[in-house]
């Protein structure tokens, strides 16, 4: 085909070359950079929301769950020995040094029950050192506060005493010298020996 209206396109020119007028087809765009205006921008799709959540989270995360509610489940019912008050009832624990007593329903046969908390004067020793002196001293203070309770006799059995549990040493030099007075009985207690 032969353009005599435009004196720049030859006959000879091959066909398709830039600059090829004869095909109507623009010159193809140059290839353009990564990030240059105009450029395609590919965004890859978004995994799903299990993928994006780093492998320690979804490992770690059950794991945490798992020691809080054991936690939970091995102190529920249990109560720290410095807390307990009067009225409280509880198992006595087997141990001679021990953080936390298992509670007892006062309505159901029950180990122990506290009496009274007092806190010792300065000054006072400390009942586990073993010296005589102390130890009369704490069970003294406790049978002077729990004289003056209204106590109810037919909830004591006969085989029922009376005995202390009291803060440790570093604690009782520190000042924290908290002695709790409870009443206990081998053959339990049933009902609260405290009157209302």
């Amino acid at each position: 085909m032969s353009n005599d209206n435009d004196p720049n396109v030859s006959d000879d020119a091959p066909a398709g070359e830039p600059g090829d007028e004869r095909t109507g087809a623009p010159p193809p765009p140059p290839p353009s950079e990564p990030g240059a205006i105009g450029a395609s921008s590919f965004t890859p799709p978004t995994p799903p929301l299990w993928r994006r959540i780093p492998l320690r989270l979804l490992i770690g995360g059950p794991i945490l769950l798992l020691i809080v509610i054991v936690g939970w489940w091995t102190s529920r019912g249990e109560t720290s020995a410095d807390d307990l008050q009067a009225g409280d009832c509880f198992a006595i624990p087997e141990a001679d040094e021990f953080e936390r007593v298992t509670n007892q329903s006062c309505d159901e046969p029950h180990e122990g029950e506290v009496l009274v908390v007092v806190n010792m004067p300065a000054g006072s020793g400390w009942p586990g050192s073993g010296t005589q002196t102390a130890v009369n001293a704490a069970f003294d203070t406790c049978d002077n506060q729990i004289a003056t309770l209204d106590l109810i006799d037919e909830n004591i059995p006969n085989d029922a005493g009376v005995n202390i549990f009291f803060t440790g040493s570093a604690e009782w030099n520190g000042g924290d010298r908290e002695l709790v007075c409870y009443i206990y009985s081998p053959s339990m207690l049933t009902g609260s020996v405290l009157a209302p």
